[in-house]
């Protein structure tokens, strides 16, 4: 059948305002496509079956009054065009088209593209298997979203557990907050078995004070229900859950004043019973929101309102400890291909004091004023310089003066420095970037207050740093040869001069939180000092700033070599 006459026959379908029926709908969907599926079903290339497949699916975009019709025309575009890679975007774009459409199919049409992202998977080598892998879990995240909104909480799990294992198989930082959802729901119809027990027992024996009593406290705290707990209170509960029960099942809006206290604090009670986190987090924030509304109805400046303001303080900050994200682990390795590695550790957060005193032997001015810096979230540093052989594994190129695999990256601009991060980012799945100053010298001091990571004399500097010609050679050196910091980071002080992501500026004294430098300026922030220089940058507040332009390093042009960098990761 050719494309005018089928086209006209769709428009007579779709011109009728009812529904066909099933088996109308076959007869029509034979009537306009048989023709068709035989000729591409007696031609060998997968081309023919992924064009009728693109047909089908645009011609199920007017069909969108025939939900019988347009699952036969999705299901079929589908099956065509899953038959070769070429088609599995019109494949997956089928079955998305027909669950927005016919919500009953949902799960069956996730179902099927879940499918067709692991056959992908399966067969995906190297950075193209993480791509898939996360195509995967997005895909089964999808699905037991779906699993969820019809109650299967069996399927819901092993749809999960699936997910668990590809995230494990590519190192996804989605896995953790993945293997969560599985502990709740698992959880979850732990307690749902728990109920139909207490039922049950409730139903053979109503008088059974003890499962009635765990019937409600399940309901109540586990499930966070007051409105079913409520319906199993009878005369042999205790006063307060004859009292409380009722009255929780009711609005919070409807709650009077003198009521809320008594129900936050009944609350929090309930949160210590709380055998799941989820659970404990509902207490809390059953207990936070009565008293938020007590405090919106008691005007007055007293003493009740000054307790309940501490104890609404309390709940929040136990909620803040219970909802706070797990620290993460202490060491990160990044593959960047062809087996080259980069390893860093982690920086937790904490304040330190930034810059140096008048008093320091070598300060400068632009160290002061001393003053506190905050680091208010944990990262990753690179336990050593980028590379050569880590910098060409990503860009592909060496720009190096130095030749040398494991020798700092050198003659590096600030743009390439941060072009290889974006790109490592990408290849790595991770937020890759240039440390701030800020972050770089508490990195640097490792907890120390004094000149160097290892104390005030320079008379060991030898032993940590590649400095000076006598030193170094006229050269840079091997990344980690000499003693690292007490953080576990190598060259620190020397071997090449460090990139920051802050522009140069001076200091305020005032003290900052996660400072970000100066807001303009053509001068970009250096630290650590090199193998060519004898001054004081190799201590832990020197500090120097250079033209954006300069790219080799302070011997100028080709004959500098000292300028490099290392990554920072934000977990």
């Amino acid at each position: 059948m050719n494309f005018a006459r089928r086209l006209a026959l769709a428009a007579i379908l779709l011109a009728t305002s009812l529904p066909v029926l099933a088996d109308e709908a076959a007869d029509t969907f034979n009537k306009l496509y048989g023709e068709d599926l035989k000729r591409v079903a007696a031609t060998p290339l997968p081309a023919d079956d992924v064009a009728l497949a693109k047909q089908m699916l645009e011609d199920a975009k007017k069909a969108e009054g025939q939900p019988a019709f347009l699952t036969l025309l999705c299901e079929k575009a589908y099956e065509l065009a899953a038959k070769d890679a070429s088609g599995y975007a019109t494949a997956t774009a089928a079955m998305d088209f027909l669950a927005g459409k016919v919500p009953e199919k949902k799960v069956e049409c996730l179902q099927k593209n879940a499918a067709l992202y692991q056959k992908q998977y399966a067969t995906a080598r190297g950075d193209a298997r993480t791509k898939a892998g996360e195509s995967v879990i997005a895909a089964l995240g999808a699905l037991a979203e779906a699993q969820t909104a019809t109650g299967d909480s069996d399927a819901t799990v092993i749809t999960l557990r699936q997910a668990v294992a590809v995230a494990t198989a590519i190192k996804s930082e989605s896995q953790a907050a993945i293997q969560a959802q599985v502990d709740n729901l698992a959880s979850r119809q732990k307690v749902e078995k728990q109920i139909a027990a207490l039922k049950a027992r409730l139903d053979a024996n109503p008088k059974d004070a003890a499962s009635r009593k765990e019937l409600v406290r399940v309901y109540l705290v586990e499930m966070d229900s007051p409105a079913e707990a409520a319906k199993f209170v009878d005369e042999t509960m205790d006063d307060a859950t004859r009292k409380y029960v009722p009255a929780a099942a009711k609005a919070l809006a409807d709650a009077p004043e003198l009521a809320c206290t008594q129900l936050g604090d009944w609350y929090l009670g309930l949160a210590d019973q709380a055998a799941m986190p989820a659970a404990k987090r509902a207490m809390l924030r059953r207990a936070q929101g009565y008293y938020q509304r007590f405090l919106v109805l008691h005007t007055a400046t007293d003493l009740g309102r000054t307790a309940a303001t501490l104890t609404l303080k309390r709940i929040e900050d136990a909620l803040a400890k219970l909802n706070r994200a797990p620290e993460p682990k202490s060491n990160l390795t990044l593959d960047l291909s062809n087996g080259v590695k980069m390893n860093l550790v982690l920086i937790r957060a904490g304040r330190f004091m930034m810059g140096s005193p008048d008093s320091e032997e070598g300060h400068r001015s632009d160290e002061g004023p001393q003053h506190e810096v905050t680091i208010s979230k944990p990262f990753y540093l690179g336990v050593t310089e980028v590379t050569q052989a880590q910098y060409e594994a990503v860009m592909g190129t060496n720009p190096s003066q130095f030749k040398g695999p494991t020798n700092p990256v050198e003659s590096v601009s600030w743009e390439a420095a941060g072009e290889f991060c974006r790109k490592l980012s990408e290849k790595a799945r991770k937020t890759v970037r240039l440390p701030t100053e800020a972050e770089w010298e508490y990195a640097c001091r490792a907890g120390t207050k004094t000149r160097f990571s290892f104390g005030d004399s320079d008379s060991v500097l030898g032993d940590y740093a590649w400095w000076g010609r006598n030193n170094s050679g006229g050269k840079t050196h091997p990344v980690g040869q000499k003693k690292p910091n007490p953080w576990g980071l190598y060259d620190m002080h020397g071997n090449v001069w460090e990139r920051c992501a802050d522009r140069y500026g001076p200091y305020s004294s005032e003290a900052s939180v996660d400072p970000q430098g100066a807001t303009s300026g053509g001068l970009l922030v250096m630290r650590g000092g090199s193998w060519n220089g004898n001054g004081g940058g190799f201590r832990c507040a020197g500090r120097g700033g250079y033209d954006q332009a300069l790219r080799y390093g302070l011997g100028g042009g080709a004959g500098g070599g000292d300028f490099g960098f290392r990554c920072a990761v934000t977990p």
